[in-house]
């Protein structure tokens, strides 16, 4: 799974706190910001 989006933003840490409470692999891509596509 991947998983987009700053580090910083709640919605993407609300998200990755419940992958790794399910034992869910995903790759953490940055988006946005400084990290613009």
């Amino acid at each position: 799974m991947e998983l987009y989006g700053r580090m910083t933003s709640f919605n993407v840490q609300k998200v990755r706190w419940l992958l790794e409470e399910l034992a869910v692999s995903y790759t953490h891509i940055e988006l946005g910001g400084r990290f613009e596509l």
